[in-house]
């Protein structure tokens, strides 16, 4: 019995032991020097003898710290990149009261210049920690390096730098390492290694950095209490925390350090010149303070950046608010802008309007605190224009010259002559389906309804005494149900493209009108009165003004004029000076395409065709008109 009380008590202590051994771990890494035997390499998914496990990765929460590798001679890290949590959504940032008084003055509500770089930025999270670092990240404690050396040594070591600065390498010794530059890292421990041991080669890079725990305080977005990676910098702080608040500055904010003011940012400069000399690295401890905001003015008109801009001083000249915004546009008003003023001066402190110009008397203009700028845009007027539209060859504005009449706007007829007229005509040579010419001459006899006046679309067809028989049967599949049937099984083209190939497809079979004829007749000039601003409309003769070059139609031409010449389309002239096209097909002497004559019957055009052949039935004449 008692031995075996004697065994279970042997027992506990041995597993007592056992679990105490488990429970201590030594220094990560692996460490062969000479006169010690080679630690054993571990299989895949073993941990390695003496060294600690990995742990579960925890979630950070907001002000946890984020790290990041060195880049140059740190390196990157090999870890597994963490990833931080998204932002809460917060509501967008009350307007200020200013913001409210221009809105009331100009009737939109201007953002406040810079603020929506924070917001863009705050919104990005970041989505690892293995970014490169600058070479002159100072090493302090916290921050870990992986350190590699083989040769007459085998070194493969994760050490953590104490809060002495110093890292312990075992059966090497302890270094200190604060204070050096990242990109001396290496070369510093290099030297401290090669007292001890020789013929070897080294690599060192930074593992997880050390995170930073700064303050943030006064009217920021979010002020609190930030944790950031050592690397971070003052305009760091200033973007995690939101930025400056409705009541914040831009102009100023100061970073204290033990009590001092370490450096003085103006957030302007970075967002227009880019300038981060005052930019400096955060420490431990550090308080950032957002100041109240300083004077405010506002820039709306015709500018491309209207927005609340802060001035730097009580008074800064013009020029330098619009220095903020980009500069003057060249579509602002150089001879005229508006400042809107408060007057505290003036009794219930109103408010006065100024004019000035964008010259430099103009842009030395001292702004104050609640001034609202406004440029004004430039006038679309051309000073110096005569417009030539409608159907014409090149329809633009044209330079005015003094004296210039209307055949020095339109010098011969072929400043008359449209581009359609070529296009259509170039397509008489180019090849159309069977298909696209089915479509088109559907196409074509909608629109010969409209055109019916100017084109004379009529159709005489004589028919065989043996078609006459047999045509009520035929009438049962006609052309325009197999055209129909064929359009619908391809897909549709452009109504643009088929009205240009209306006439075409009918002039590739027989004459057509692929010219809109001009009313010769009528043309008129449009012209603003000046006194009393009422539209005069000075019609012309056309045809007497360009081809004969008559004086009374020659009409003289002053600047602003709008002259618009017409087809026949567009203004309807009588029949007899119309173009008009009849097609004679079918049992005729001589089937064709015949222009009508003024006053001409049916009678008198088959006698001009010949009369009717000795096969023609006279009671099955057919006369269609489209």
């Amino acid at each position: 019995m008692r031995q075996l009380q004697f065994l279970a008590g042997l027992c506990l202590l041995v597993g007592s032991a056992v679990a105490h051994g488990a429970d201590e771990t030594a220094p990560s890494g692996t460490f062969n020097a000479p006169g010690y035997p080679p630690t054993a390499t571990p299989r895949p998914g073993q941990a390695t003898p003496g060294t600690t496990p990995p742990r579960a990765p925890t979630s950070p929460d907001a002000t946890s710290p984020q790290r990041a590798p060195a880049s140059g001679a740190a390196g990157r890290s090999d870890q597994t990149p963490e990833l931080e949590p998204p932002r809460a959504e917060l509501p967008p940032p009350k307007p200020s009261e200013f913001q409210k008084f221009v809105e009331e003055a100009t009737g939109r509500m201007l953002p406040v210049f810079g603020a929506n770089f924070f917001a863009d930025a705050a919104s990005v999270r970041a989505q690892a920690d293995n970014v490169p670092l600058s070479a002159d990240y100072v090493v302090g404690p916290g921050d870990e390096l992986l350190i590699r050396a083989w040769g007459s040594i085998d070194v493969d070591y994760r050490a953590t730098v104490d809060r002495n600065g110093q890292i312990n390498l075992p059966k090497v010794g302890s270094f200190n390492v604060a204070g050096v530059k990242a990109s001396e890292l290496e070369s510093h421990l290099r030297a401290q290694i090669g007292r001890i041991f020789t013929n070897f080669s080294l690599n060192v890079t930074l593992g997880h950095l050390r995170g930073v725990k700064v303050f943030v305080v006064g009217p920021a977005q979010r002020p609190g209490v930030y944790t950031l990676p050592s690397q971070a910098t003052m305009l760091s702080a200033v973007v995690a925390a939101g930025g400056p608040g409705p009541t914040g500055s831009m102009r100023k904010l100061i970073l204290r350090r033990d009590g001092r003011v370490i450096s003085e940012l103006d957030v302007y400069d970075f967002l227009v010149q880019g300038d981060k000399s005052k930019d400096v690295q955060l420490a431990a401890g550090d308080v950032v303070v957002f100041q109240p905001a300083g004077p405010r003015v506002a820039l709306t008109g015709a500018t491309d950046t209207p927005a609340i801009y802060e001035l730097k001083s009580a008074e800064e000249p013009l020029r330098e608010l619009l220095r903020y915004a980009g500069g003057a546009p060249v579509l602002a008003n150089p001879h005229r802008g508006q400042l809107e003023r408060i007057d505290p001066t003036q009794p219930k402190a109103a408010r006065m309007v100024e004019e000035f110009k964008l010259d430099s008397v103009g842009l030395a203009k001292p702004l104050r605190d609640g001034d609202v700028v406004t440029l004004l845009a430039i006038s679309p007027q051309f000073a110096n224009a005569v417009t030539l539209k409608g159907h014409v060859a090149q329809p633009l504005r044209y330079p005015y010259t003094p004296g210039m009449r209307i055949r020095d706007l339109i010098p011969d007829k072929d400043a008359l002559i449209s581009p359609d007229f070529y296009r259509r005509k170039n397509l008489l040579v180019q090849v159309i389906d069977d298909e696209d010419d089915d479509n088109v001459r559907q196409r074509s006899r909608r629109n010969a309804d409209r055109d019916t006046a100017a084109d004379g679309a009529d159709r005489v067809a004589p028919m065989d005494r043996r078609d006459s028989a047999t045509r009520e049967r035929n009438d049962r599949v006609t052309p325009s149900d197999r055209t129909e049937s064929r359009s619908a099984r391809r897909p549709r083209r452009s109504a643009e493209r088929d009205e240009d190939r209306s006439p075409v497809a009918g002039a590739k079979r027989a004459p057509t009108t692929l010219f809109d004829e001009l009313n010769w007749d009528y043309a008129v000039i449009e012209r603003l009165n000046e006194k009393d601003l009422s539209t005069q409309v000075i019609p012309f003769n056309l045809g007497l003004a360009v081809l004969r070059g008559d004086p009374a139609n020659n009409v003289e031409l002053l600047p602003g004029d709008v002259v618009t010449v017409y087809s026949q389309k567009d203004v309807r002239v009588p029949v007899a000076r119309q173009t008009r096209l009849v097609s004679l097909d079918g049992e005729v002497a001589a089937p064709g395409v015949y222009q009508l004559l003024p006053g001409e019957t049916l009678r008198s055009l088959l006698t001009r065709a010949g009369g009717l052949t000795a096969q023609a039935d006279v009671y099955g004449l057919e006369f269609s008109r489209e």
